[in-house]
C-alpha cells in the first residue's frame, strides 16, 4: 500500500462521534456493548470509547462510501492511522493495519464558469478503532452550502432586500426571477466570511450596525433573522455604515462615518457592542474598501483612492495613508471620482465612478509606489447614462458583474474589459439580467469568491 502524510484545515464541518473498535462486521462487541448494527458511523456501530484494548498488531478492512457529490467531483477525506495518512477521494475498500484511526474531512467545490458550488462534509464519527480481522465502514456525506453557486445582491426598494440568483440562470441575457428572495433588514453592503455566512449592515437606524446570517438560512426564501447583531462603539453620526471587507486574517474592516475601523475576529463571535481593535482616522469622506493581493487596504476618499500597508494594520494606526491616488480617465480625459473598488486576479485595481457612469482599470504596476500619485487609467469603460453603477464582483471566468438601472444588472465579459469606451459610444454589457420587482441593486457578491482573487471568502489557495 502507498501512504502519504498530509495536513488539512477543516472549516465549519459538522462532526460527532467517538473512538470505537471494530472486530468483525456485525459483531456486537464492536459497538462497546450497545449492540451491532451499522449506521453512518460504521458497519460495526459507532459506540464505545478509545481504550488500551485497541490492537497494536494485525490487520483489518476499511470501507469508505461517499454520497451527495455530483459526478466528477472528488471527495476530500484524510484517514490517519498507524502507518500514516491516506487521502480518499471516492468510494473505496482497502486493507490496513489494525489500530486507532482519525478522520479529517474537507470541503470540496464543483466547477462552474460563474460561481462554484461548495459542499460541506458530514461524518458521524471522527475516530474509530480497527480490530484485527475486522471491517469498519466510513460514510462521508456531502451537502451544498446554501449561499454558494449564486450571485447575491441587496437593495432597499424591491420585493426582498437580499436576492440570490443561481449561476445557471446567469449564462445569457434573460428575464430571471431570484432563486432566493429574503427579507432580512440588510443594508447597502453585503459580504461573506470564509464559512459562507452572509454579513450585512443594518438597513435602518433601528437595526444594528452589523448582522450575520448563517448560510443554512438561505436554502429557501422568506424572512431571515440574524444570529449575530453587532454595534460598533463610538459611532454617533449618520449614515453610520458605508462598506465592509474581511481581511484574510479574519478581521472585519468597516467603513463608518468619519473613520475606518477593524474588528478583531474574536470579537465577532457574539452579539453586542464591539470596541474596534484598529482605527483609521483623518480621512475626508471615506467610502468603499478593498484588499489587494498583499492585503494592503484601499479606501475611496472623496476624489482619491488611498492605501494603508498591511504591516500598519497589525498595530495602532497613526499618520496618513502610504499612497494617495488621483485618477484621470483614459477615454474622455476627465477626472475619475472613485466610489467603489475591486481587484482582479492579476492585481489590477478597478474603480467605479458612479457620477460618470464609468468603470476604470488602474494597472497593478501603478499601485506599488508611495506618496501622492496622479495616474491615467489603463482602461476606462463608459456605460449608458441610466446605469446606477454600484459595487462590482468578478466571476470565475474573469467577467465583471455590476448593478445597472432599475430591475437590471449585468456582466462585462473579459473581452469588453480590455477595450476603452467613451460617453459618445458607451458599452452595453454582454449579459443583461432583468428581474422584475428587484428594484435597484447594490453590491454584487459571489460565494465563494474565485480562488485567485484577494478575498477572504475565496475557496482554494
Amino acid at each position: 500500500m502507498q501512504w502519504r502524510w498530509l495536513r488539512t484545515m477543516v472549516m465549519g464541518i459538522p462532526l460527532a462521534g467517538t473512538l470505537a473498535c471494530s472486530t468483525e462486521e456485525g459483531d456486537p462487541a464492536a459497538s462497546g456493548g450497545s449492540g451491532g448494527g451499522g449506521g453512518p458511523g460504521g458497519s460495526s456501530g459507532a459506540g464505545g470509547t478509545a481504550s488500551a484494548g485497541c490492537p497494536a498488531s494485525g490487520s483489518g478492512e476499511i470501507e469508505v462510501r461517499v454520497s451527495g457529490l455530483p459526478a466528477g467531483v472528488d471527495a476530500n477525506l484524510i484517514i490517519g492511522g498507524p502507518l500514516g495518512s491516506r487521502s480518499i477521494t471516492e468510494d473505496t475498500t482497502f486493507g490496513e493495519a489494525a489500530g486507532p484511526y482519525v478522520l479529517t474531512p474537507g470541503r470540496v467545490a464543483a466547477p462552474d464558469p460563474i460561481v462554484r458550488t461548495l459542499f460541506d462534509p458530514s461524518l458521524a464519527e471522527t475516530e474509530f478503532c480497527l480490530g484485527d480481522g475486522g471491517t469498519h465502514r466510513v460514510e462521508l456525506d456531502y451537502a451544498p452550502v446554501a449561499t454558494s453557486h449564486r450571485l447575491w445582491t441587496n437593495n432597499s426598494n424591491g420585493t426582498g432586500n437580499l436576492l440570490g440568483f443561481v449561476a445557471s440562470s446567469l449564462t445569457a441575457s434573460a428575464e430571471v426571477a431570484p432563486t432566493i428572495s429574503a427579507v432580512a433588514g440588510a443594508g447597502k453592503d453585503v459580504t461573506f466570511d470564509s464559512e459562507g455566512n452572509l454579513w450585512s449592515m443594518g438597513a435602518t437606524t433601528a437595526d444594528p450596525h452589523l448582522m450575520r446570517f448563517p448560510h443554512a438560512l438561505f436554502a429557501a426564501s422568506g424572512d431571515k433573522a440574524a444570529d449575530l447583531r453587532i454595534d460598533v462603539a463610538d459611532v454617533a453620526c449618520l449614515p453610520a455604515m458605508r462598506a465592509l471587507a474581511f481581511a484574510r486574517t479574519g478581521v472585519l474592516w468597516v467603513s463608518t462615518c468619519g473613520r475606518v475601523v477593524g474588528l478583531a475576529a474574536e470579537d465577532l463571535d457574539a452579539s453586542g457592542t464591539v470596541t474596534p481593535a484598529r482605527v483609521i482616522e483623518g480621512l475626508e469622506d471615506n467610502g468603499d474598501l478593498a484588499f489587494d493581493t498583499s492585503q494592503n487596504l484601499w479606501i475611496t476618499d472623496v476624489d482619491r483612492v488611498v492605501r494603508f500597508g498591511v504591516e500598519r494594520l497589525e498595530a495602532d494606526i497613526t499618520g496618513g495613508p502610504d499612497m494617495e491616488l488621483s485618477i484621470r480617465d483614459a477615454a474622455d480625459a476627465g477626472d475619475i471620482v472613485a466610489t467603489n473598488l475591486a481587484f482582479d486576479r492579476a492585481g489590477n485595481l478597478w474603480v467605479i465612478d458612479f457620477g460618470g457612469n464609468r468603470i476604470s482599470k488602474i494597472a497593478g504596476s501603478e499601485l506599488e509606489a508611495t506618496g501622492a500619485r496622479n495616474v491615467i487609467s489603463e482602461i476606462s469603460i463608459t456605460l449608458g447614462v441610466a446605469a446606477m453603477l454600484e459595487r462590482p464582483a468578478f466571476d470565475e471566468s474573469g467577467g465583471l458583474w455590476l448593478a445597472l438601472d432599475q430591475n437590471r444588472f449585468g456582466r462585462l465579459g473579459p473581452d469588453q474589459l480590455g477595450t476603452s469606451t467613451g460617453s459618445g459610444a458607451p458599452s452595453v454589457p454582454s449579459t443583461i439580467i432583468t428581474s422584475p420587482s428587484m428594484g435597484y441593486a447594490n453590491r454584487m457578491a459571489f460565494y465563494p469568491a474565485a480562488a485567485d482573487l484577494p478575498l477572504h471568502h475565496r475557496f482554494g489557495l
